[in-house]
C-alpha cells in the first residue's frame, strides 16, 4: 500500500504559527534584578542643633541635624527619619527626611510656647534620639552689667557693709533688662551675699547686702548673669580695735592695775593681756586680777576670733547676751567676780570647753547649761546657788568636771546625772541636798572622784557604786546615810580615799574593804551602830588595825 504524506492543512498551520511568533516583536526579556538592601539602622545621634534657644513661635537659628549609622558605625543613607516635636513644642519642617550618603538628615524646628521643649528624631522601627530647646529668658538678652553703687566701701571684717551692692543689667542697645537673674558671688573667704540671687526690676536693677569675710584687707564680689559679670571690691578693717576700746571704757580701763598700750596705735597684740594672730585678729584677752569693774559691753561679740576670755578675780558685774556670738570661744573664765547671773547664750557657744564661774553671786543653775555641746569643765562652786540641780545637766556628752560644791542647793540629786557618761569628777559637797544617792551614778564608768559629803542625804549607799572601777575618791561623810556598808565597795580597786564618817550606818564593817590595795585613807567614825574590826592593812593614816569602828 502506498503511504500518504502529512495533511496540507497541518503544514499550513505550522507555517502560520511560526510566522505569528516572530512577526514584528523581539524575544521576551528577563525581569530586572531587585534594588540593593538599605543597611539596617542601629543608632541615631544628634550632630548639631541641640540645646538652642529662641523666642516662642520663632525658628531656631540652626537646623537640627542627626546622623544614622549601622551596627558597625558606618553611615546609613536612604533611611527615613521622622522629626516629631512633643505636644505644644512647635513644628518641624520637613517632618520626614531621608538620610544622604553621609547618613545625615535635617529639619528646621519652630518652637512652641513651653519654656523647655523637646523633639524626637526616629527611624521607623529603629532607634530614636531626643533634641532639646528652650525659650530665650531675660538673662539671654543681657550684654553688660554695671555697678551702680556699693563699690569701694569700708567695713569691719566679718560685718555687713553699710550700703547694699546695686548693679544694673542692660541689653546690647543699653536698654535695662527686667527679670534677669543676677548671682552675687563673693570670692572664697570673702563673706556672703544676702540674697545670693536677685531678679532685676523694671529699671534693670538688682541689689544685695554683702557681709565681709573675716580676713583684713581687700575683698571682692562678682555679679554674674550667664557669662556677663561685674566686679565689686571692699576693704575690710579690723573691728577688734573698736571692740577692745569699748571693753576698756566699760570696765574702768583708766583704773586698771595694768593698761599698757591700751588705746594706743600699737598693734593689738602688744596691748596688755591681749594676744592676736597673724592677721591681727584678737584670740586671747586675759586680764587676771587687773582691777576691772562694771559690765562687759555688748561689743565683746565683735571679737569673732576670740578663743579665750579670762577676767578672773576682778569686779565684773554682768555679761551681755552678745557673748553668744563668739563662735570660736573655748575658755571663759569669770571666776571671782560679782556676777549674779549669766545669759543663757553662753551655753550655746559651739566650742566652749572650760567655764569658770566659781566665787561669784550666782543664785541659780541655768537649765540651758545642759545645751552646751562641748563643755568639758564647769566650776560653779562658792556661789549662792539655791534650788534644784537641773536634770538637763545629764544631757552634756562632753562634761568631764562638774563642781557645784559649797552652795545652797536643795532637793534630790537628779538620776539623769548618770547619763553624763564623760564625767570624771563630780562634786556636790557642801550643799543641802536631800533624798538618796541615785544608783544611776554607778553608770559613770570614767568617774575617779565622787564627793557628796556635807549634805542631808539619806537612805542606803547603793551597791551600784561598786561598779565604778576607776573611782579614787569616795566622800560620803556628814550625811544621814543608813543601812550597811555594801560589800560591793570592796570592788573599787583604784580607791585611795573612802570617807563614810558621821552618818547613821550600821552593821559590820565589810572585810572586803581590806582587799583595796590602793586605799590610803578610810574614815568610818561617828556611825553609832557600825561595829566590827577595821580591815588589817600595812598602811598607816586612818586605817587603824584592830580598832573598833564604834565611836
Amino acid at each position: 500500500m502506498t503511504r500518504r504524506s502529512s495533511s496540507p492543512v497541518w503544514r499550513v498551520l505550522a507555517v502560520m504559527s511560526l510566522v505569528a511568533c516572530g512577526e514584528g516583536e523581539d524575544p521576551v526579556s528577563p525581569p530586572p534584578p531587585p534594588p540593593p538592601d538599605v543597611p539596617r539602622a542601629a543608632s541615631i545621634a544628634v550632630v548639631s542643633g541641640d540645646e538652642q534657644r529662641a523666642e516662642a513661635g520663632a525658628t531656631l537659628p540652626e537646623p537640627v541635624v542627626v546622623r544614622v549609622a549601622g551596627a558597625g558605625g558606618s553611615p546609613v543613607g536612604g533611611a527615613t527619619v521622622t522629626f516629631t516635636p512633643a505636644e505644644g513644642h512647635g513644628t518641624a519642617d520637613p517632618a520626614e527626611a531621608v538620610t544622604d550618603a553621609a547618613g545625615l538628615a535635617r529639619t528646621v524646628w519652630t518652637l512652641g510656647d513651653a519654656d523647655e521643649q523637646t523633639l524626637t528624631a526616629a527611624v521607623a522601627d529603629g532607634p530614636s534620639v531626643q533634641v532639646t530647646a528652650g525659650l530665650l529668658t531675660p538673662d539671654d538678652f543681657v550684654r553688660a552689667i554695671a555697678v551702680v553703687s556699693g563699690d569701694g566701701q569700708l567695713g569691719g571684717a566679718g560685718a555687713a557693709l553699710p550700703e547694699p551692692v546695686v548693679v544694673r543689667a542692660v541689653d546690647e542697645a543699653g536698654v535695662p533688662v527686667a527679670g534677669a537673674t543676677v548671682t552675687f558671688r563673693p570670692d572664697a573667704g570673702h563673706g556672703t551675699a544676702d540674697p545670693p540671687e536677685a531678679l532685676t526690676d523694671t529699671a534693670g536693677l538688682a541689689r544685695t547686702v554683702w557681709t565681709l569675710g573675716e580676713s583684713v584687707g581687700t575683698q571682692t564680689l562678682t555679679a554674674v548673669i550667664n557669662d556677663v559679670f561685674a566686679r565689686v571690691s571692699a576693704t575690710a578693717n579690723n573691728p577688734d580695735r573698736a571692740a577692745l576700746e569699748a571693753f576698756y571704757h566699760a570696765t574702768g580701763g583708766p583704773d586698771w592695775a595694768n593698761n599698757e598700750n591700751w588705746l594706743t596705735d600699737a598693734p593689738l597684740g602688744q596691748w596688755y593681756g591681749v594676744d592676736a594672730g597673724d592677721g591681727g585678729r584678737v584670740a586671747v584677752v586675759d586680764l587676771y586680777q587687773n582691777n576691772l569693774a562694771g559690765g562687759i559691753p555688748a561689743q565683746i561679740g565683735e571679737l569673732a576670733w576670740l578663743e579665750t576670755l579670762g577676767v578672773k578675780d576682778n569686779g565684773i558685774t554682768s555679761v551681755p547676751s552678745e557673748i553668744g556670738r563668739l563662735a570660736r570661744l573655748e575658755t571663759l573664765d569669770l571666776t571671782g567676780n560679782a556676777l549674779t547671773s549669766v545669759p543663757p547664750e553662753v551655753f550655746d557657744l559651739p566650742e566652749l570647753d572650760l567655764l569658770g564661774l566659781a566665787r561669784n553671786r550666782l543664785t541659780r543653775i541655768p537649765p540651758e547649761m545642759g545645751n552646751a555641746p562641748k563643755l568639758r569643765s564647769a566650776n560653779l562652786r562658792l556661789n549662792e546657788l539655791a534650788g534644784d540641780i537641773p536634770p538637763e545637766l545629764g544631757n552634756m556628752p562632753a562634761l568631764g568636771w562638774l563642781d557645784l560644791s559649797a552652795n545652797r542647793l536643795t532637793g534630790d540629786i537628779p538620776p539623769e546625772l548618770g547619763s553624763a557618761s564623760s564625767l570624771l569628777s563630780l562634786r556636790l559637797d557642801g550643799n543641802e541636798l536631800t533624798g538618796g544617792i541615785p544608783p544611776e551614778l554607778g553608770s559613770l564608768a570614767r568617774l575617779f572622784r565622787l564627793q557628796l559629803n556635807n549634805n542631808r542625804l539619806s537612805g542606803s549607799i547603793p551597791p551600784e557604786i561598786g561598779r565604778l572601777e576607776r573611782l579614787e575618791e569616795l566622800l560620803l561623810n556628814d550625811n544621814r546615810l543608813s543601812g550597811a556598808i555594801p560589800t560591793e565597795l570592796g570592788l573599787l580597786a583604784a580607791l585611795q580615799e573612802l570617807d563614810l564618817s558621821r552618818n547613821d550606818l550600821e552593821g559590820t564593817v565589810p572585810p572586803e574593804l581590806g582587799t583595796l590595795g590602793n586605799l590610803r585613807a578610810l574614815r568610818l567614825s561617828n556611825n553609832a551602830a557600825l561595829e566590827g574590826m577595821l580591815p588589817v592593812r600595812r598602811s598607816t593614816g586612818d586605817l587603824n588595825p584592830g580598832r573598833k569602828s564604834r565611836k
